[in-house]
């Protein structure tokens, strides 16, 4: 996943060919999310192109956010608030999703697919 990420963030040229970043946010957030459920099948092949697609859209993913907020009348402050959630927000699902293993083996990758597709409505909001 970390070794696919790189390629993710070497493709930041596809966010500047992509007008509508919110469209493109909310997509690779599904393509990534959908890539989580074959995860749990324990087939070590889906396991190594999950891994893979999961790190180059979060990766891809977390480029175009960079560059949304950027658009705000206030980059520095918007820049700064979304480093501040993605480590906040990152580090307690960490702790979370450990945790969550000790108890069952499925339970935290359903988890994060039902995040995952939580936080999509108020992403579509901004489409609007």
């Amino acid at each position: 996943m970390l070794f696919s990420s790189i390629f993710g963030g070497l493709s930041g040229r596809i966010i500047d060919i992509v007008k509508n970043k919110v469209l493109l946010i909310v997509t690779l957030t599904v393509l990534g999310t959908i890539s989580l459920i074959s995860v749990p099948t324990l087939n070590i092949a889906a396991i190594i192109i999950a891994g893979g697609l999961m790190g180059y859209t979060n990766e891809l993913t977390l480029t175009a956010a960079y560059a949304l907020v950027t658009k705000h009348e206030n980059p520095a402050l918007s820049l700064a608030t979304l480093n501040a959630l993605n480590m906040a927000i990152g580090m307690w699902l960490s702790i979370l999703f450990t945790e969550v293993m000790v108890i069952s083996y499925l339970l935290p990758w359903i988890l994060m697919i039902i995040i995952s597709l939580v936080l999509l409505p108020p992403l579509l909001l901004l489409l609007k």
